[in-house]
């Protein structure tokens, strides 16, 4: 009977209390006046003794903490419920760690402080009981510190395993960037991408919605892929067909320059053209060009002239052409390959053809 009785006060200070803070300015109600609200009504009640007040009184702010919080003397209201909820929408996908939660709290709440037991009680055992639909409540494995997560619907399966990873790798002090060298060799096979197509993965809709990526572009010419240079000779060669005779033999702008040669009354190919007097040979200005560049085992040169130029060129950079420390080719706009000019001179090269290697 007596027990019957306590739960009855305890019932009628809560219903109580809820009256008072629902009648409360957003400025407060000093907490001396909710006691003696309080007080008064519980001495009313039968069997109530003043004894018993304290602690009837702190159970019962403990569960209306739902609708209020306790700055040093003051009580305020407060709608948990929609603060949580709003929270919970801009929550990454992570979670935040205690300190970050209390942040976006006095983003609505400026009074909330922790130091003075607003709530009454750990805000993790407040959120795990209050809110469980709306935030879930675990602990890093690694500090066993509290970690609040926002409660979702089922998850697509690629943004479960990289929150499933971030968690193992104890980045718990979120939001912060991981490397994703790191995350990669913690996901099954299920989700990865047919040969290690990654960009793909993360530029994907369902993990650009649930994570922040931050791309670090890191470049270097593919072993595949020999920096190139070609002379071509204007007087021989129509310009107007340079880029579709390039493009026929492979070469590409991205790893290949282009310097023309050219008389004066020649058509315009660029500003950088290089014009050549009339006392000088196309040949002769290219040879020098070429052996101004010096032994560079790893750039190739090609020579682009007119077909009745050959051998010409042939003869001009039989020089060069018989080194071993420079690669000339010599094509045409109408061969499909190349040659270096030293295989009819007798020097024992092998045919250069343009390719992947």
């Amino acid at each position: 009977m007596w027990r019957c009785s306590t739960l009855l006060h305890k019932g009628s200070l809560t219903a109580l209390l809820r009256d008072v803070i629902r009648c409360t300015q957003p400025c407060g109600i000093p907490l001396g006046d909710v006691e003696i609200k309080a007080k008064e009504h519980f001495l009313s009640l039968s069997n109530g003794e003043q004894e018993e007040f304290p602690l009837a009184l702190k159970k019962a702010l403990l569960e209306a903490n739902d609708a209020h919080y306790i700055d040093g003397a003051k009580l305020y209201p407060c709608n948990w419920e929609r603060v949580v909820q709003s929270i919970a929408v801009e929550m990454p996908c992570e979670g935040l760690t205690e300190k970050g939660l209390v942040d976006r709290i006095l983003e609505f709440e400026p009074r909330f402080n922790m130091e003075s037991a607003s709530l009454g009680e750990p805000l993790s055992e407040w959120m795990a009981r209050r809110f469980p639909h709306i935030i879930l409540v675990s602990r890093s494995a690694s500090t066993g510190v509290p970690v609040y997560r926002p409660v979702r619907g089922k998850l697509p399966e690629e943004v479960e395993c990289i929150a499933n990873a971030l968690q193992l790798l104890g980045r718990e002090k979120l939001p912060v960037y991981t490397d994703f060298a790191l995350i990669a060799p913690l996901l099954p096979a299920t989700v990865c991408p047919t040969r290690g197509n990654w960009v793909a993965f993360l530029e994907r809709g369902s993990v650009q919605c649930h994570f922040d990526l931050d791309v670090d572009v890191h470049i270097r010419l593919s072993p595949n892929s020999i920096p190139s240079t070609v002379c071509v000779d204007g007087t021989t060669v129509e310009l107007a067909r340079v880029n579709e005779v390039l493009a026929a033999n492979g070469l590409s702008d991205s790893t290949c320059s282009l310097k023309v040669f050219r008389r004066a009354e020649d058509p315009v190919w660029s500003q950088d053209d290089i014009v050549l007097p009339s006392f000088l040979e196309p040949e002769h200005a290219i040879g020098a060009a070429i052996a101004s560049l010096g032994a560079r085992s790893c750039m190739r040169i090609y020579i682009l002239c007119g077909d009745s130029a050959v051998e010409r060129y042939k003869t001009g950079l039989l020089d060069l052409l018989r080194s071993a420390e420079t690669d000339v080719r010599i094509f045409t706009p109408c061969n499909a390959g190349f040659t270096d000019g030293a295989i009819s001179s007798g020097v024992d090269r092998r045919e250069k053809t343009v390719g992947k290697s």
